[in-house]
């Protein structure tokens, strides 16, 4: 093994621990052992709103155009700023992966602090 590839292991190696650490201690501030992934873990205000994104975005495909709310026609988010394409995706991936909304945003919030841990360590390094 050489020097580079020796280097290239310890950096993937910070990375790797520090989303592990971050993981680790979200889940035992958050008591994640205790929570139900598919029931949301806050439902009011914004999570309102959120779960509504998420189910438009999962089930029917489009972050603005939704035919489960606004009845008597089309629950349109034409008018209110959205998320873009990365975090969308994201979101799909994780519903396609779960079949659960709840599910695909508890999990979207909780990979957010390993997100946070790895951008974090490229940063101060």
């Amino acid at each position: 093994m050489t020097v580079t590839s020796r280097s290239r292991l310890s950096e993937i190696a910070a990375y790797v621990v520090a989303a592990l650490v971050s993981l680790l201690a979200a889940g035992w501030a958050l008591q994640v052992w205790r929570a139900d992934l598919s029931v949301p873990f806050v439902y009011g205000g914004d999570a309102l709103f959120t779960g509504a994104f998420t189910k438009g975005l999962i089930e029917h495909g489009s972050a603005v155009a939704n035919p489960s709310i606004g009845a008597p026609g089309t629950g349109s988010l034409l008018d209110y700023p959205t998320v873009d394409a990365v975090h969308q995706f994201a979101l799909r991936v994780l519903g396609w992966l779960t079949g659960d909304v709840s599910a695909a945003i508890n999990l979207y919030f909780l990979l957010g602090f390993a997100l946070t841990a790895v951008v974090s360590v490229a940063v101060l390094r």
